[in-house]
């Protein structure tokens, strides 16, 4: 099973599927795409993909999980086109058309994640030749500075 998705900026962010013994450790093509690409900063997706071997002789779309990931940072006319591993058959759906009743935030915690790796700052580590990101630091809930914020949590 492999999903891509297209985002706002135009990149194209591939996902595969990552099993584990542990079902709820494993993790879906369609959210490995879709983290990725926030995690990447590339912005709002407009197209999850989907590929992969027939569920009971039909096309098979993303799970609930994905699919409430990909309304929350996508919204629900995002599409889905899903295609049968073997390439016969293609259709495509939006996101809102199977879950017309799911749970919807104005506005999400992870669309705010989304914008602010949008705006990460990068930053080469010297010594590894990898890049990292530096995010701009959010403003406290409900007002205060960043170093109470630590003393309050530090006793937890």
């Amino acid at each position: 099973m492999g999903a891509s998705v297209r985002f706002d900026s135009g990149h194209l962010v591939p996902g595969a599927v990552v099993e584990n013994v542990s079902l709820g450790l494993a993790m879906c093509a369609e959210r490995a795409a879709l983290f990725a690409g926030v995690a990447l900063g590339y912005g709002k997706p407009l197209a999850l993909a989907l590929a992969a071997p027939r569920t009971d002789s039909a096309l098979t779309y993303p799970c609930g999980a994905c699919l409430q990931v990909a309304l929350e940072l996508g919204g629900p006319d995002l599409v889905v086109p899903a295609a049968a591993a073997d390439s016969s058959a293609i259709e495509q759906r939006t996101v809102g058309e199977p879950l017309p009743y799911a749970p919807r935030k104005v506005r999400s915690r992870s669309h705010q994640v989304a914008q602010r790796a949008s705006r990460a700052i990068p930053i080469q580590a010297f010594a590894t030749g990898k890049c990292l990101c530096i995010f701009p630091p959010a403003p406290p809930v409900g007002g205060g500075s960043v170093e109470k914020m630590v003393q309050l949590g530090s006793g937890l």
